[in-house]
């Protein structure tokens, strides 16, 4: 079987995606994302200390990231099975392969747990590093509970929901129109830019682990992309998601629930 025979994807009534990815209304809901930054910039309630702010981020990103997709859902009056989501109807081999990226992911973690890799690529495990603030100048109950919120809308709710947008909706439209590698790469290039901090830092000093960040969701979002293309499941792209998300955090969540 070649190569393009084995990455195809059969567009019909039972596998049917949405022509157009950002409907207006939906585009409206999306733009909640950015009240994150005003709050960071108003501040919280003086109860909240300052290293806990940055792990309460990733809530306001998953109410407008799970709004979004609720609304695009409703307009479209799309289905789990329509986003790829029927566990019941996956296939022996994609079912193979979620197992073995499970035991990747889990077999990974361990070694990720290390807290100096947050000092080799500080961008890439950015995470980390508030996880392990918080640790370490409010250590305590309130920083345990807030570190597993942390995690869980950050893995569960935020990458989840990158991963239905991007390589579900988004990859979805750009195959009706062009070919996989195309495609693909666009969906890449739009992870990457999702997570990029190029502008928040300039050139110098930190252009180098802004890059890693960029390069790992890239290669993150293209292989989402081209599991979704050869198995049509997007539990591969969630999964693979979460994972990293989960990864990327796990130096400073054993610091914070240790602290």
């Amino acid at each position: 079987m070649d190569f393009r025979s084995r990455f195809r994807i059969h567009w019909n009534e039972h596998n049917r995606l949405p022509g157009t990815v950002w409907p207006a209304s939906a585009l409206a809901v999306g733009l909640l994302a950015p009240l994150a930054l005003l709050i960071r910039t108003t501040g919280f309630p003086p109860y909240c200390t300052p290293v806990h702010v940055a792990l309460l981020d990733p809530v306001i990103h998953a109410v407008a990231s799970w709004a979004l997709l609720a609304r695009f859902s409703h307009v479209h009056q799309l289905d789990s099975w329509h986003l790829g989501l029927d566990r019941a109807r996956l296939d022996t081999a994609s079912r193979g392969s979620l197992a073995l990226l499970a035991i990747g992911i889990t077999a990974v973690l361990p070694v990720m747990c290390d807290s100096r890799w947050v000092k080799l690529a500080p961008d890439l495990f950015a995470p980390a590093a508030a996880l392990l603030d918080a640790a370490r100048y409010a250590p305590g109950e309130t920083t345990r509970w807030l570190a597993v919120l942390f995690v869980i809308t950050r893995g569960g709710a935020v990458a989840a929901a990158e991963a239905i947008a991007v390589s579900g909706l988004l990859y979805a439209t750009l195959r009706r129109r062009r070919k996989i590698l195309p495609a693909a790469l666009c969906c890449a290039l739009a992870s990457a830019c999702l997570h990029a901090r190029l502008t928040e830092c300039g050139i110098d000093p930190c252009l180098w682990p802004a890059a890693q960040s960029f390069a790992a969701q890239a290669a993150l979002g293209l292989g989402c992309a081209l599991g979704y293309e050869r198995w049509r499941t997007l539990w591969f792209a969630v999964l693979l998601k979460v994972g990293f998300e989960v990864s990327r955090a796990a130096p400073g969540l054993i610091a914070a629930l240790t602290s």
